[in-house]
């Protein structure tokens, strides 16, 4: 099908019925199958018309009956009901049975199309008059002998051209057609005959045998437009066969006069997008969409890439959005602020707490927290009994609880964070890997990098039986072993920590600082090796420090006007700066400006002041002392986290104190590593 096409897909859910077009998805109330004659505008068929498509260059659109749909609902005379005055036929072509699939690898059909011709030549000379598409090799004629005996292609199209009785099909002696024997095996039929009511009946049994589609007359068919919808379906099949369900809405009525509103199609349908695919099973069968925490870069910047097209329904495009948006901070800088206003402009009709959560990540990464919390709180008034949402939420919120250097606050909600019912296994488990990242953030911003690095050391290994590399664990535990090694100078990642030797792998070429374009592994494993050869300068080593100032000191400054987060590359150059490295030109002032920039006012502060910087350090601390208590202050007695006993870390006395320690921590980073104001 063409994914552009207009459609209604309807189906049964609970005690009412669903519907989805390409931009709506939602539910009406449950109403029993039209009868002939029946005017939607009087009838409770009413409910459906503000969510019905609009016709489009003279084409119709599809009316798309679920396959779960009572057998009701697919045996009544749609094509007979009146909309805006006319036959529902001449608007709409109707689906029954209908199954959505996925994109085939192979096209829909290959020439030629077979042809079961089974008329009477005394009545009507189907031969003489399609002999034309036998000369092009468009059309095939097969024996009744073949189909018998299974020798025609299971996936080449039939043709079967035939009378309608009240019985079902007959051949041209006036003999029963045995459907069971002959039509079973075949997956795409066209049966070609009048419908005196056994027809329909004759397809269900089909649809059940295993044929996968069928084209089928509702009412009356005569030969001559019989012979006028195949030749004009011929034209068209020049290269390969087009798929009916598009043929049969974009083809004009004069084509074949009284025969295209008289074809119905049942069974499947297949798509041309696999994201339009993959959204129908998301809100028929409820099956998640595949765009979490396990997507890959590729698949997020090929997702991403077909999100800036027109080709996907505008439904899908919206719901899309979110996750991308939650995925771009991870992999795609740059294409987080227009996801961001996609996001926006959905919140006033769709409030999902996934929604704010995407949300205020981003804002999160610019350092644009007063507006990241208030996302956070307003989803947290939305998910009512969305255990799962509240659970991202308070994650979230726990990030910026660490980010503002309030480990108390943060752990206090890390207890409810650890309570939260996940509703499944999978998400239970991501959840816990969530959970040592943060308590392990968390006993650093307590000044206590041991218990830090065996949080991260239990999250390496869940990394690694999962199948993972746990090379972003290695970066993360590396970094933390940095600065464990200023108070225990003769740690080494050897023996139980062998495995931190990962991240200190020196296969990472120097563009990896121009080509990343979101918080890529490789960066942090850098960001580790620089903090880890500071701790080895200190101690009196300076090898590696000066190795990773020659290798990629330039690519580094180079990325920090490049990257929209200049976080990896400056934090790389201001550690070799505090080794005693020279830096290329102005990096040292370059990195300091990036990440005042990138509102890391803390890191900011911290690294100025311990490179003698004490104007700039002071500033830095007064302007995130400001933005601390505007967004505490956003926290503070909300009814939506009033149940966690947050208050007593985020009243102004509380905030005061850690001011105060973090204003001692620039004296020396010894004094920082006790209090755990570090740049994390």
């Amino acid at each position: 099908m063409d994914d552009a096409l207009p459609f209604l897909a309807i189906w049964p859910h609970q005690d009412r019925i669903a519907i989805l077009t390409p931009n709506h998805h939602g539910t009406v109330p449950r109403c029993s199958p039209p009868t002939s004659g029946t005017v939607w505008e009087a009838s409770p068929l009413a409910a459906l018309i503000p969510f019905l498509p609009k016709r489009e260059n003279g084409g119709r659109w599809l009316l798309f009956l679920d396959a779960e749909l009572p057998a009701a609902w697919h045996h009544a005379p749609w094509e007979t009901t009146q909309l805006q005055g006319k036959p529902l036929s001449e608007h709409a072509l109707i689906v029954r049975r209908g199954r959505f699939i996925p994109p085939a690898d192979r096209p829909w059909a290959t020439l030629p199309l077979r042809c079961f011709d089974a008329f009477p030549c005394h009545e009507y000379p189907f031969a003489e008059r399609l002999s034309r598409w036998v000369r092009e090799r468009r059309l095939r004629h097969v024996t009744r002998e073949a189909l018998r005996t299974r020798k025609i292609s299971a996936n080449t199209p039939l043709v079967v051209l035939a009378h309608g009785s009240t019985t079902g099909l007959r051949d041209r002696n006036g003999a029963a057609l045995d459907a069971e024997t002959y039509f079973t095996h075949i997956e795409r039929l066209w049966l070609l005959a009048c419908n005196h009511g056994a027809l329909t009946e004759l397809v269900d049994q089909l649809l059940q045998r295993g044929v996968k589609t069928v084209v089928a007359a509702t009412d009356l068919l005569d030969a001559p437009t019989i012979a006028a919808l195949l030749d004009t379906y011929l034209e068209q099949c020049a290269s390969s066969p087009p798929e009916p369900a598009r043929w049969l809405t974009h083809l004009q009525s004069d084509a074949a006069p009284g025969g295209l509103e008289r074809l119905t199609l049942w069974g499947e349908i297949p798509l041309t997008q696999r994201w339009h695919g993959h959204y129908w099973r998301h809100v028929r069968f409820g099956e998640p969409l595949p765009l979490d925490e396990r997507c890959g870069q590729e698949h997020f910047a090929q997702t991403f890439a077909l999100w800036n097209t027109a080709a996907l329904w505008p439904i899908v495009r919206e719901t899309l959005a979110p996750p991308l948006l939650w995925l771009a901070e991870k992999f795609d800088h740059g294409a987080i602020r227009p996801l961001e206003r996609a996001v926006e402009q959905s919140l006033a009709q769709n409030p999902q707490p996934q929604r704010f959560h995407a949300l205020a990540n981003g804002a999160r990464r610019f350092g644009d927290y007063p507006r990241a919390v208030r996302y956070l709180l307003a989803g947290l008034e939305h998910t009512h009994e969305d255990e799962s949402g509240r659970g991202k939420l308070l994650g979230a919120l726990i990030n910026q609880l660490i980010d503002w250097d309030l480990p108390e606050a943060a752990q206090e909600l890390c207890n409810h964070y650890h309570l939260i019912d996940w509703p499944d296994a999978e998400q239970s488990a991501q959840a816990e890997r969530r959970y040592l990242d943060f308590t392990a953030r968390i006993q650093l911003r307590r000044g206590q990098p041991e218990p830090a690095l065996e949080r991260l050391a239990k999250k390496w290994r869940h990394a690694r039986q999962l199948g993972e590399s746990g090379l972003r664990e290695a970066a993360s535990a590396l970094y933390a072993a940095a600065w464990y090694a200023r108070q225990h100078p003769a740690f080494a990642p050897t023996g139980q920590w062998a495995w931190l030797a990962a991240a200190m792998t020196e296969e990472i070429p120097p563009k990896a600082f121009t080509t990343a374009k979101g918080n890529d592994t490789l960066l942090y494993c850098l960001r580790a090796q620089a903090a880890w050869a500071w701790q080895q300068a200190r101690a009196g080593d300076s090898r590696l420090a000066m190795h990773l100032a020659e290798r990629y000191a330039a690519a580094a400054r180079i990325a920090l006007r490049q990257q929209e987060d200049p976080g990896p590359a400056a934090y790389f150059l201001l550690y070799l700066a505090l080794s005693g490295q020279r830096l290329p030109d102005d990096a040292e002032a370059r990195a300091l400006e990036a990440l005042k920039d990138a509102r890391y006012l803390l890191e900011s502060a911290l690294f100025a002041a311990w490179l003698g910087k004490t104007h700039t350090a002071t500033a830095c601390h007064r302007q995130f002392a400001k933005v601390r208590r505007q967004s505490a202050a956003k926290v503070l007695n909300h009814p939506q986290v009033s149940l966690f006993e947050l208050n007593k870390h985020l009243c102004p006395d509380a905030i005061a104190i850690r001011e105060a320690q973090e204003a001692e921590s620039f004296a020396d980073p010894l004094v920082a590593l006790r209090y755990g104001t570090l740049p994390l």
